[in-house]
Protein backbone atom coordinates (compact mmCIF):
# COMPACT_ATOMS: atom_id res chain seq x y z
CA UNK A 1 0.00 0.00 0.00
CA UNK A 2 2.79 2.38 0.94
CA UNK A 3 4.57 1.68 -2.37
CA UNK A 4 1.37 2.44 -4.26
CA UNK A 5 0.96 5.79 -2.48
CA UNK A 6 4.58 6.71 -3.21
CA UNK A 7 4.08 5.82 -6.89
CA UNK A 8 0.98 8.00 -7.09
CA UNK A 9 2.77 10.91 -5.42
CA UNK A 10 5.71 10.58 -7.82
CA UNK A 11 3.34 10.52 -10.77
CA UNK A 12 1.55 13.64 -9.51
CA UNK A 13 4.86 15.45 -9.00
CA UNK A 14 6.04 14.52 -12.49
CA UNK A 15 2.74 15.69 -13.93
CA UNK A 16 3.04 19.04 -12.17
CA UNK A 17 6.64 19.43 -13.34
CA UNK A 18 5.55 18.73 -16.93
CA UNK A 19 2.85 21.39 -16.73
CA UNK A 20 5.32 23.93 -15.33
CA UNK A 21 7.92 23.15 -18.01
CA UNK A 22 5.33 23.40 -20.78
CA UNK A 23 4.05 26.76 -19.52
CA UNK A 24 7.59 28.08 -19.10
CA UNK A 25 8.61 26.97 -22.60
CA UNK A 26 5.60 28.62 -24.25
CA UNK A 27 5.88 31.79 -22.15
CA UNK A 28 9.55 32.22 -23.02
CA UNK A 29 8.79 31.99 -26.73
CA UNK A 30 5.87 34.41 -26.46
CA UNK A 31 7.99 36.82 -24.41
CA UNK A 32 10.71 36.79 -27.08
CA UNK A 33 8.12 37.59 -29.77
CA UNK A 34 6.61 40.39 -27.70
CA UNK A 35 10.09 41.88 -27.23
CA UNK A 36 10.76 41.47 -30.97
CA UNK A 37 13.80 39.42 -30.00
CA UNK A 38 13.62 37.11 -32.97
CA UNK A 39 17.15 35.75 -32.56
CA UNK A 40 16.24 34.48 -29.11
CA UNK A 41 12.86 33.24 -30.35
CA UNK A 42 14.44 31.24 -33.18
CA UNK A 43 16.75 29.51 -30.70
CA UNK A 44 13.97 28.73 -28.25
CA UNK A 45 11.51 27.45 -30.84
CA UNK A 46 14.04 24.84 -32.01
CA UNK A 47 14.91 23.46 -28.59
CA UNK A 48 13.98 19.96 -27.49
CA UNK A 49 11.56 21.38 -24.92
CA UNK A 50 9.74 23.40 -27.60
CA UNK A 51 9.33 20.34 -29.82
CA UNK A 52 8.31 18.16 -26.88
CA UNK A 53 6.04 20.42 -24.84
CA UNK A 54 4.40 22.82 -27.29
CA UNK A 55 2.67 20.54 -29.72
CA UNK A 56 3.03 21.04 -33.45
CA UNK A 57 0.13 23.43 -33.92
CA UNK A 58 1.18 25.81 -31.12
CA UNK A 59 4.82 25.75 -32.19
CA UNK A 60 4.11 26.44 -35.85
CA UNK A 61 1.53 29.11 -34.97
CA UNK A 62 4.17 30.99 -32.98
CA UNK A 63 6.59 30.72 -35.90
CA UNK A 64 3.88 32.08 -38.19
CA UNK A 65 3.26 35.00 -35.83
CA UNK A 66 6.96 35.85 -35.76
CA UNK A 67 7.11 35.94 -39.56
CA UNK A 68 4.04 38.17 -39.72
CA UNK A 69 5.53 40.62 -37.25
CA UNK A 70 8.73 40.71 -39.31
CA UNK A 71 6.78 41.18 -42.57
CA UNK A 72 8.42 38.12 -44.09
CA UNK A 73 5.72 37.49 -46.67
CA UNK A 74 7.22 34.47 -48.41
CA UNK A 75 7.98 32.82 -45.05
CA UNK A 76 4.39 33.47 -43.91
CA UNK A 77 3.11 31.76 -47.05
CA UNK A 78 5.40 28.76 -46.60
CA UNK A 79 4.62 28.44 -42.88
CA UNK A 80 0.91 28.58 -43.61
CA UNK A 81 1.34 25.49 -45.77
CA UNK A 82 3.44 23.80 -43.08
CA UNK A 83 0.57 24.29 -40.64
CA UNK A 84 -2.09 23.15 -43.08
CA UNK A 85 -0.20 19.87 -43.51
CA UNK A 86 -0.77 19.12 -39.83
CA UNK A 87 -3.80 17.30 -38.51
CA UNK A 88 -6.01 20.28 -37.62
CA UNK A 89 -9.50 20.84 -36.34
CA UNK A 90 -11.84 22.88 -38.52
CA UNK A 91 -11.51 25.83 -36.12
CA UNK A 92 -7.72 25.68 -36.33
CA UNK A 93 -7.84 25.64 -40.13
CA UNK A 94 -10.12 28.66 -40.14
CA UNK A 95 -7.95 30.51 -37.62
CA UNK A 96 -4.77 30.00 -39.65
CA UNK A 97 -6.38 30.92 -42.95
CA UNK A 98 -8.05 34.02 -41.52
CA UNK A 99 -4.77 35.20 -39.99
CA UNK A 100 -2.84 34.68 -43.22
CA UNK A 101 -5.54 36.19 -45.44
CA UNK A 102 -5.69 39.41 -43.43
CA UNK A 103 -1.90 39.64 -43.35
CA UNK A 104 -1.60 39.22 -47.12
CA UNK A 105 -4.44 41.71 -47.55
CA UNK A 106 -2.57 44.27 -45.43
CA UNK A 107 0.54 43.99 -47.62
CA UNK A 108 -1.43 44.00 -50.91
CA UNK A 109 -0.42 40.49 -51.98
CA UNK A 110 -3.14 39.67 -54.49
CA UNK A 111 -1.83 36.28 -55.56
CA UNK A 112 -1.32 35.02 -52.02
CA UNK A 113 -4.77 36.30 -51.02
CA UNK A 114 -6.31 34.50 -53.97
CA UNK A 115 -4.64 31.24 -52.94
CA UNK A 116 -5.84 31.60 -49.35
CA UNK A 117 -9.36 32.32 -50.60
CA UNK A 118 -9.32 28.99 -52.44
CA UNK A 119 -8.45 27.24 -49.18
CA UNK A 120 -11.11 29.19 -47.26
CA UNK A 121 -13.76 28.08 -49.77
CA UNK A 122 -13.15 24.50 -48.62
CA UNK A 123 -13.39 24.91 -44.83
CA UNK A 124 -17.19 25.01 -44.64
CA UNK A 125 -17.59 28.56 -43.38
CA UNK A 126 -19.66 30.46 -45.94
CA UNK A 127 -19.78 33.64 -43.86
CA UNK A 128 -16.01 33.79 -43.52
CA UNK A 129 -15.57 33.14 -47.23
CA UNK A 130 -18.03 35.87 -48.27
CA UNK A 131 -16.41 38.40 -45.92
CA UNK A 132 -12.96 37.66 -47.32
CA UNK A 133 -14.14 37.83 -50.94
CA UNK A 134 -15.68 41.24 -50.21
CA UNK A 135 -12.42 42.56 -48.76
CA UNK A 136 -10.39 41.04 -51.60
CA UNK A 137 -12.62 42.48 -54.31
CA UNK A 138 -12.89 45.99 -52.90
CA UNK A 139 -9.47 46.55 -51.32
CA UNK A 140 -7.24 44.71 -53.78
CA UNK A 141 -9.15 44.40 -57.06
CA UNK A 142 -10.84 47.80 -56.56
CA UNK A 143 -14.22 46.45 -57.65
CA UNK A 144 -17.44 48.36 -56.95
CA UNK A 145 -20.03 45.65 -57.48
CA UNK A 146 -20.72 45.05 -53.78
CA UNK A 147 -22.42 48.36 -52.95
CA UNK A 148 -25.96 47.02 -52.65
CA UNK A 149 -24.75 44.11 -50.53
CA UNK A 150 -22.82 46.43 -48.20
CA UNK A 151 -25.71 48.92 -47.92
CA UNK A 152 -27.94 46.07 -46.80
CA UNK A 153 -25.38 44.68 -44.37
CA UNK A 154 -24.63 48.03 -42.76
CA UNK A 155 -28.20 48.18 -41.45
CA UNK A 156 -27.76 45.13 -39.25
CA UNK A 157 -24.06 44.33 -39.01
CA UNK A 158 -21.63 45.72 -36.45
CA UNK A 159 -18.74 45.34 -38.89
CA UNK A 160 -16.87 48.64 -38.57
CA UNK A 161 -15.35 48.22 -42.05
CA UNK A 162 -18.63 48.41 -43.98
CA UNK A 163 -18.94 52.19 -44.29
CA UNK A 164 -15.35 52.33 -45.45
CA UNK A 165 -15.97 49.65 -48.06
CA UNK A 166 -19.08 51.48 -49.28
CA UNK A 167 -17.14 54.74 -49.49
CA UNK A 168 -14.35 53.11 -51.49
CA UNK A 169 -16.77 51.65 -54.00
CA UNK A 170 -18.47 55.00 -54.52
CA UNK A 171 -15.02 56.56 -54.82
CA UNK A 172 -14.06 54.07 -57.55
CA UNK A 173 -17.20 55.18 -59.43
CA UNK A 174 -16.40 58.90 -58.87
CA UNK A 175 -19.71 59.16 -57.03
CA UNK A 176 -20.12 62.12 -54.63
CA UNK A 177 -21.79 59.84 -52.09
CA UNK A 178 -18.30 58.59 -51.21
CA UNK A 179 -17.72 61.58 -48.91
CA UNK A 180 -20.75 60.80 -46.74
CA UNK A 181 -19.50 57.28 -46.10
CA UNK A 182 -15.86 58.33 -45.66
CA UNK A 183 -17.04 60.69 -42.92
CA UNK A 184 -18.85 57.85 -41.20
CA UNK A 185 -15.86 55.57 -41.70
CA UNK A 186 -13.66 58.09 -39.91
CA UNK A 187 -15.79 57.60 -36.80
CA UNK A 188 -15.93 53.83 -37.18
CA UNK A 189 -12.20 53.40 -37.81
CA UNK A 190 -10.77 56.14 -35.62
CA UNK A 191 -7.30 55.22 -34.43
CA UNK A 192 -6.65 52.65 -37.16
CA UNK A 193 -4.35 52.71 -40.17
CA UNK A 194 -7.35 53.25 -42.44
CA UNK A 195 -7.65 56.89 -41.37
CA UNK A 196 -4.36 57.61 -43.12
CA UNK A 197 -5.72 56.00 -46.28
CA UNK A 198 -8.91 58.05 -46.11
CA UNK A 199 -6.82 61.22 -45.66
CA UNK A 200 -4.78 60.28 -48.72
CA UNK A 201 -7.87 59.65 -50.83
CA UNK A 202 -9.47 62.93 -49.76
CA UNK A 203 -6.24 64.87 -50.24
CA UNK A 204 -5.74 65.68 -46.56
CA UNK A 205 -2.28 64.24 -46.20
Amino acid sequence: MEAFIISVLVFICLFIVMIILKARTINRAISAINKRDYKSFNKQIDTFSAHYFMGKYVRHSLILESYILQNKTKEVYDEMHNILRLKLSLNQQQEVLSTCFHYFLSVNEKDYCKTVLEYISKVRNEGMYKDCVLLYDVLLLKKSNHIDECLELVQTSKNEMLNFLIALQYYYRSDDRAKEYFDQAREDLNGTEYIELIDKIEGKS
